[in-house]
């Protein structure tokens, strides 16, 4: 993973990219105007930064007793990743439970976070440009299918669905299909796609 000197500080450069794909999905919710969805995802987001950052207290007790500064250095890991991640999708999960209607735009959501994150981390990271921007065409054109299908349930649930598939085939190409973001957005796909099933949790 490359490395990035802000001062004093070293940033790792997907950390950078999950900066810019919050930024980016903000300015996508604010011009959406759907306030409900933009608060969602806020909170979504500081639940599991908050969860993956303070559970190193859960994860390293010992050190963080012997050393409480070490809250402020240290992170949970992976596994306050994925604990900050489940809480997340469960938080979300259950907030659209009450709103389905709502679960098309939040889903629009999380497809720009995608795009922004994996284009914004290619960049960083510089890959091969030409993938990066074929790789960013084909989620544009995903981003932009699914805001016109939006009120089309199955239809939109289906779109989800081939994008992570495509997103997976990608991964699988570069070698990576067995990483902590391809993992994610499964596990994303898999939450959120339950209507397929009919599930009654969001029937409208």
């Amino acid at each position: 993973m490359k490395w990035y000197t802000v001062g004093s500080a070293s940033i790792s450069a997907s950390w950078i990219a999950i900066l810019i794909a919050v930024l980016l999905t903000s300015i996508f919710l604010y011009f959406r105007k759907n306030k409900f969805v933009s608060d969602l995802f806020g909170n979504a987001v500081f639940i599991w930064f908050f969860i993956w950052k303070f559970s190193v207290v859960l994860f390293q007790f010992k050190l963080s007793l012997s050393n409480p500064l070490s809250i402020l250095y240290f992170s949970g890991g992976i596994k306050g990743y994925w604990l900050g991640m489940a809480i997340a999708f469960a938080y979300a999960y259950f907030k659209l439970r009450k709103h389905p209607h709502e679960k098309s735009s939040f889903v629009a959501a999380w497809v720009c976070a995608i795009i922004s994150y994996e284009a914004a981390s290619a960049f960083l990271i510089q890959e091969s440009y030409v993938w990066t921007i074929i790789q960013l065409a084909i989620g544009a054109l995903f981003l932009f299918f699914y805001l016109q299908q939006g009120n089309k349930k199955y239809w939109s649930e289906q779109l989800f669905v081939l994008f992570t598939g495509i997103q997976a085939i990608q991964f699988s190409l570069r070698g990576e299909l067995f990483t902590t973001e391809m993992g994610t957005y499964i596990l994303m796909v898999i939450i959120f796609s339950l209507p397929l099933r009919d599930w009654r949790f969001f029937r409208e």
